[in-house]
């Protein structure tokens, strides 16, 4: 079982923390990855990436099945491992924590995660309409190996929805637009108060409103930056719905909370019972971001 222990925020990145057994690290996309890129030590950086048409990770430029990498005797010869969460989606993120929950040697485990100073935008009509660019493309909802629920095998009304709002509001769309979302009974959204900056939470719910009225559906808070408090939430909700698939698409913090309520639950499945995750890989766009804000360190540990 993995635990959030604590988090820190730093101005920096201390060298210090950065000397571990193994550095996971994704792709550079903006100034916070190159920053990121800059610091680390070639002789302990892995680089992954999903990929999605063969379920598949590669690691260090080659293709490993999913199972094989959760199961890589790699992870029996670390004790410290730090994972940029910065540069890696939620299926990298997920599936890395899964393996380290398996492994018996790694024993201090630190994430971290670099805020932007602000993001790329693209301006609407009214104030009130401006986008934001985060991804150049989007795929169909999948489920992840390991992490999935046959929902069509399943009582539609015990299958909630779980999803986070961001900004890009097509991706709850694509979600419900698939079998005009029939496999769900309810959806729950949570939204992110505070969010990223003061009153981006009401541009959220703006662009989402239109989905709303598709299924039973309950709005939900949660605090943007707190993973801590993203668990305590999703262990409620745990144990008040049968069977939960969860789409992880708000913040970087929030994912993390659900990558580690994932691993710590799905073992837990029964025929009665299931939690399980659907992602769309979206292609995240160059310069995404531009600068770099403040740094948490989030420190976990295995109980």
């Amino acid at each position: 079982m993995i635990k959030l222990r604590k988090i820190n925020k730093h101005p920096h990145l201390e060298s210090s923390l950065l000397k571990c057994d193994a550095f996971f690290f994704g792709k550079v996309i903006d100034q916070r990855t190159e920053y990121v890129a800059e610091q680390i030590s070639t002789e302990n950086a892995i680089t992954i990436f999903y990929s999605k048409e063969n379920t598949s990770i590669s690691l260090n430029g080659s293709l490993i099945h999913v199972i094989e990498y959760v199961n890589h005797s790699m992870f029996s010869n670390f004790v410290k491992v730090v994972i940029d969460s910065t540069s890696l989606d939620f299926p990298e993120l997920l599936y890395t924590l899964y393996a380290i929950n398996e492994s018996t040697s790694i024993k201090e485990i630190i994430v971290l995660y670099i805020e932007p100073s602000s993001y790329s935008s693209k301006k609407g009509i009214l104030e009130e309409d401006e986008d934001y660019e985060l991804s150049d493309g989007k795929n169909k909802f999948i489920t992840l190996p390991i992490f999935s629920i046959n929902s069509s095998q399943t009582n539609n009304r015990d299958n909630v929805l779980l999803s986070f709002l961001g900004f890009e509001n097509s991706r709850l769309g694509q979600i419900l637009a698939e079998d005009d979302g029939a496999i769900y009974g309810r959806l729950l959204n949570m939204v992110a108060v505070p969010a990223f900056k003061a009153g981006w939470e009401n541009n959220s719910l703006r662009k989402h409103m239109v989905y709303f009225n598709h299924l039973n559906t309950q709005l939900l808070l949660y605090p943007g930056n707190n993973p801590f408090e993203v668990i305590s939430k999703l262990n409620k909700l745990y144990e008040a719905y049968a069977n939960i698939i969860v789409a992880a698409i708000g913040t970087k913090p929030s994912t993390l909370a659900v990558a580690i309520f994932l691993v710590n639950k799905v073992k837990l499945n029964t025929h009665y019972k299931k939690i399980g995750a659907i992602h769309d890989f979206p292609i995240k766009t160059k310069n995404r971001s531009s600068g770099i804000g403040p740094i948490s360190i989030y420190t976990l540990e295995k109980a």
